[in-house]
């Protein structure tokens, strides 16, 4: 994808400038993924809207413990393994944020990965709407949308 190449560039000239060496693969995208759940690659950029769920437990699960579906960094460690396990049945709304809260530093810590950019997102509308709200999925939720009078 074009943006991906725009940003290794990017990324690319901003390492050379402290003496990193960057090689730029590009790959066919069956190449790439595999190349991701083997866990193979030392860096590589992907567009990713992120969690589409907005709990902290779905978003460990998909990307932070041990055994997580999309942990393509090989991220494994006992404390965020054990944080997401109780964030898994924990009700308590306060019990939760604080669980979400010591994990996200945790996580921060050890900086599996980092978030180079966000994707723009434009929505054209009448100057009369408002109430838009864009959410983790990118979707568009209508009930929050408005005409102003």
């Amino acid at each position: 994808e074009a943006r991906a190449q725009e940003q290794a560039v990017a990324v690319q000239s901003a390492l050379a400038e402290i003496g990193v060496t960057v090689t730029i693969t590009q790959l066919a995208p069956a190449v790439f993924t595999e190349g991701l759940f083997a866990k193979t690659g030392q860096a590589f950029l992907r567009n990713l809207g992120g969690s589409y769920v907005d709990d902290a437990f779905y978003t460990m699960f998909l990307f932070y413990t041990s055994d997580a579906v999309l942990n393509w960094w090989a991220m494994n460690d006992p404390e965020i393994d054990a944080l997401a396990a109780e964030l898994r049945t924990e009700t308590d709304p306060v019990r939760r944020a604080e669980l979400a809260g010591q994990a996200q530093e945790l996580i921060n810590s050890r900086v599996p990965h980092l978030v180079l950019s966000e994707p723009s997102y434009i929505l054209a509308t009448g100057s009369d709407i408002q109430g838009f709200v864009l959410e983790p999925d990118s979707l568009i939720r209508y009930k929050s949308l408005s005409r102003v009078e």
